[in-house]
């Protein structure tokens, strides 16, 4: 059986993303986010299950998400498997897409590319401390 559990754009304010450390503070963040997914049940047990999601935002260093704000986006895609039907703790996931870019910084800060069930990235990753510090002086005013 398969099933559409896509979910409407949602959007968010001002949540403060713990993912970065940059040396100019925390980064908070606004944005939609887009998904369509399905689900596909064999005996009415979870065996797979695919999903793509777009993510636009902003961020800002301001809690109340004033001052200069940079853009970024996503754009990436998952599929799983479930190796026992309905035991989501069996499940192998591979990740494929651009998980993060932010357009001012070009290929500075940027993550694409595809995650291996087994944890193995096959990409670009760049989030080194040159990039950080230009992200902060975006982010500064």
């Amino acid at each position: 059986m398969k099933c559409d559990t896509s979910t409407p754009t949602t959007s968010y304010a001002n949540q403060a993303n713990p993912d970065f450390d940059l040396p100019c503070g925390t980064i908070y963040e606004s944005g939609t986010v887009t998904t369509h997914s399905t689900r596909w049940y064999k005996n009415l047990l979870l065996v797979e299950r695919n999903a793509q999601e777009h993510i636009d935002g902003t961020w800002s260093l301001s809690p109340a998400g004033s001052g200069p704000t940079v853009a970024f986006a996503a754009d990436d895609n998952w599929h799983e498997t479930f190796l026992v039907p309905g035991d989501l703790s069996s499940d192998s996931i591979v990740e494929h897409g651009s998980f993060l870019r932010v357009p001012a910084l070009g290929a500075e800060f940027h993550d694409s590319g595809i995650n291996m069930a087994d944890g193995t990235h096959h990409g670009h990753t760049s989030f080194t401390d040159a990039a950080k510090a230009q992200l902060c002086a975006l982010l500064t005013p």
